[in-house]
């Protein structure tokens, strides 16, 4: 019952283009797309907070879901804030940074499983008792060398007790020498007071001869002879002496000033050895404390030997340990692209420790109510909001999120949609809901009015009555599109338009069939006269009645609001055919809706009532 062609919800239409705030609103269309200026609204509401886990995926769920529809341009929503998916919070990217982490894993571990090849290689080729045997060979020459420090200390103490005797012989010979160096000095001044005794007693030799030789006697001769002889080898052993004295004299002072140099010497040579002494001490030391360390290092290798053995064939496991783990990391990394790369990598994760991060909580402030338990999907659209395409968008969309919501954790939530479009399919669904009430109570409030006198008759002037109101409908939308530019009729256009025509209508047919019967019961039996008769007594009327509307509802054009606009058009429309339409159907009709001879008689019967 309702307009033909579609309706026009959109409000904003009924204010003409050159108010201020229509300005603003048409400006803000062109600037911005028009589905984002009205957005529609999905809400979602469950008895619980929505800000965990599970509810989180579901929600984006539904969100990637109502991107796929095709007259949608962008979804908003709790988990994409932006309308674009944050891409740390998918699984296909966390297993993305997990997949890269395991890929360098494998690199390190490759790295180290060379390493550790390597070690257990160069172990391999190292000839350990070989080395070790030199080693035992330093330690060996080391502990000689050793013992030969310690015998030259030995040597080096008897050397320092020869100096300390030399240096003690020097000084006795030096003692010595001082009552020689005297001896010899009186040595030498007794053999001058000897050799002066000897010279005085020689005279008196030569003396007591001459004496003798005077008083020659043999006895006395041979005694003189031997007296001089005697003098005379004393005189030249004295003189002998004599002469040796002074060497032995400078000899002595040689060996005195040889002994005082020796002393020196001595001196030094003790020096020297209480240094090489200290040198040789210290040098025991370092050479003891090379030997105790060169020993405790043969001892340790000695001991690593075995311990080296074990670690080759440790590094052997580690190698053999670590392709294993390859191999499983390798395993891990398959099942993990696979994963990715399936349905299960699109869904969101978000980790517990970052539920109530700053930048999540900024969204949940944003779309979701502050206890957490209703969050909204906000939708933009690319038709216009007011179009019946957005419409059709919108009801298709409740239909999936119902359908997506029931797979979900969300499947006991309250699912409602807002916003300009629902909100004008509300209007659509209320509008026709009243407009066929009211049609139906005019309609059969009509067929009531007539169905004493005739059946037939009240459904030709129901099918007059309908037919009129969408000629004139129709005829008022192709003046609303070529005179205003408005392609859709107002929502509430037809609403008014049929109420206004119908009562109308019913009111010009009563008048008009009540004067009818009022010249059929006078002279009856020539319909086609009596109809022509009424409509041209109440014609008169109504035409002047419908001028008087016609100018009335003229009025409302230059309102500037559009569905008084179109109201009135399609009324003085309505009007116009129906004061043309109406008697020309009557008339057509009064024969096969009245029968004279029974119309009398039911007339006859009434007025004797």
């Amino acid at each position: 019952m309702n307009a033909p062609q579609q309706l026009n919800f959109n409000s904003a239409d009924e204010v003409p283009n050159s108010n201020l705030i229509k300005k603003g609103y048409l400006i803000a269309q062109r600037d911005f797309s028009k589905g984002k200026i009205s957005p529609t609204t999905i809400n979602i509401k469950l008895n619980h907070p929505l800000n965990n886990q599970q509810d989180l995926a579901a929600i984006d769920q539904i969100t990637n879901a109502v991107k796929k529809n095709s007259g949608v341009k962008s979804v908003m929503s709790v988990t994409q804030p932006t309308g674009r998916p944050l891409n740390q919070l998918y699984v296909k990217n966390q297993l993305k940074t997990v997949l890269t982490g395991l890929q360098q894993s494998q690199t390190g571990l490759t790295t180290i499983k060379n390493c550790l090849q390597n070690a257990s290689n160069q172990l391999a080729s190292a000839n350990i008792k070989e080395q070790l045997a030199q080693v035992q060979q330093l330690a060996d020459g080391s502990q000689r060398l050793a013992d030969a420090s310690g015998q030259f200390n030995t040597g080096l103490s008897q050397y320092i007790a020869g100096t300390n005797r030399l240096a003690n012989g020097i000084g006795q010979l030096q003692v010595g020498i001082n009552p020689f160096a005297s001896g010899i000095n009186q040595v030498t001044s007794a053999s001058q007071k000897l050799n002066q005794s000897v010279t005085e007693a020689n005279q008196q030799i030569q003396q007591l001869s001459s004496l003798m030789n005077s008083h020659s006697t043999g006895s006395y001769f041979a005694m003189a002879s031997q007296l001089t002889q005697g003098t005379s080898q004393l005189a030249g052993a004295l003189t002998t002496i004599n002469q040796q004295v002074p060497t032995l004299s400078q000899g002595i002072n040689q060996l005195t000033n040889g002994s005082s140099e020796l002393t020196h010497t001595g001196n030094q040579l003790k020096t020297a050895g209480n240094q090489l002494t200290s040198g040789g001490q210290q040098l025991n030391g370092g050479i003891n404390q090379v030997n105790g360390g060169v020993q405790q290092l043969n001892h340790q290798l000695q001991a690593m030997s075995s311990q080296l053995n074990q670690l080759e064939a440790g590094l052997n496991q580690a190698v053999s340990g670590l392709d294993k783990v390859q191999n499983g990391i390798s395993e891990v990394q398959s099942y993990l692209s696979e994963l990715k790369d399936s349905p299960a990598g699109n869904q969101l994760n978000i980790p517990r420790n970052e539920l109530n991060n700053s930048d999540l909580v900024t969204s949940y402030n944003i779309y979701m109510n502050k206890d957490r338990q209703l969050t909204q999907l906000s939708v933009v659209l690319k038709a216009d909001p007011n179009s019946h395409t957005a419409a059709k968008t919108v009801k298709q969309l409740e239909k999936d999120v119902k359908a997506q919501i029931k797979a979900t954790s969300l499947s006991k939530a309250k699912v409602a949609i807002g916003g300009q479009t629902s909100q004008n399919l509300d209007l659509e669904t209320l509008s026709q809901g009243d407009f066929t009430r009211t049609a139906m109570i005019m309609i059969i409030g009509i067929a009531l009015l007539f169905f004493t006198r005739s059946v037939l008759q009240p459904m030709v002037i129901i099918a007059t009555l309908v037919g009129t109101y969408y000629t004139a409908i129709n005829l008022t939308a192709l003046i609303a599109q070529h005179f205003f530019h408005e392609r859709m009729l107002t929502w509430n256009a037809p609403f008014f338009t049929f109420i206004m025509l119908v009562a109308l209508g019913v009111d010009y047919s009563i008048f008009l069939m009540m004067r009818y019967r009022d010249e059929e019961l006078v002279d009856p039996g020539n319909q086609v006269k009596h109809i022509l008769q009424a409509a041209t007594v109440i014609g008169t009327v109504v035409m002047s009645a419908i001028i008087i509307l016609s100018g009335t509802f003229a009025a409302l054009i230059p309102s500037g609001i559009m569905t008084l606009i179109q109201v009135a058009i399609a009324v003085i429309l309505g009007l116009m055919i129906l004061v043309t339409v109406l008697p020309i159907i009557m008339s057509a009709y009064v024969k096969l809706t009245y029968d004279s001879r029974v119309n009398r008689g039911i007339g006859i019967k009434n007025n004797t009532k």
